[in-house]
């Protein structure tokens, strides 16, 4: 491994480019086992890890917390804007940003226990009209003419099956930016994967991730490195303007 070509932890590395030398894509196996029902079992797990964080969770989800700042700092960059959280779980991220930069949010999320959660959170902004949340796999969702200045998928790509095509179709929707994490092959993933054994968490290189942005059309790309986890920010051509949208 050369270390002029690996991204150091917390630094920036600009440019997409693919190089062979680096570490391939991901593992070839489809992911597995992070089903709906294994997600309902962790509703109260993610409130805590978020809303009464330890010094263990900074320590060892240092790539959540980072991923979550990143997403607060672009939407208030794009203020105020329209939001798409992917994976959106009990609505805790989008809340923030409902508060705060974005004025219309939207969240899917496969597990019901997670959607019924972010229900409950976000009843303001739902009497509002502020906000809408949507039960389904984000794949199969259709989205017709809506549009979002910001689509973010934090945690997600850990248990997608063809990241290519969630990538994509991620980008379609955004005319802002796009934002989402995956897993590095380092050792946080491999204990990550050895505690989760009933799920399979792919895993990342630099050079897959940077040939998975290229396919995807996301030359202006910014990566973060921190242990555990490669973080992407990548600014998107607006072809039409953000707006709630109907089919």
């Amino acid at each position: 491994m050369h270390d002029d070509l690996v991204p150091r932890p917390g630094k920036d590395v600009r440019g997409l480019t693919t190089n062979p030398r680096l570490l391939s894509a991901a593992r070839p196996e489809e992911a597995q086992g992070a089903t709906p029902a294994y997600w309902d079992r962790r509703v109260t797990e993610f409130e805590r890890r978020y809303e009464q964080p330890g010094l263990i969770d900074f320590i060892l989800r240092r790539d959540a917390y980072l991923g979550r700042s990143l997403v607060l700092h672009e939407a208030q960059r794009l203020r105020p804007c329209s939001v798409l959280d992917i994976g959106c779980g009990p609505g805790i991220v989008l809340k923030e940003l409902l508060s705060g930069p974005a004025h219309l949010g939207m969240g899917i999320d496969s597990s019901p226990a997670m959607i019924a959660a972010a229900t409950k959170r976000l009843s303001t902004y739902y009497a509002e009209e502020r906000c809408n949340l949507e039960l389904g796999e984000f794949g199969a969702y259709e989205f017709g003419a809506r549009r979002f200045d910001l689509v973010f998928a934090l945690g997600v790509f850990d248990y997608v099956a063809d990241p290519s095509a969630f990538l994509r179709s991620a980008a379609q929707l955004a005319t802002g930016s796009l934002i989402f994490n995956v897993p590095d092959m380092g050792l946080f993933t491999t204990l990550r994967r050895l505690k989760h054994r009933q799920v399979q968490i792919r895993a990342f290189g630099y050079g897959g991730l940077k040939e998975l942005c290229r396919a995807s059309g996301l030359t202006r790309s910014v990566v973060t490195h921190t242990p555990g986890a490669f973080h992407v920010v990548a600014r998107v051509a607006a072809t039409a303007k953000a707006s709630r949208g109907s089919d």
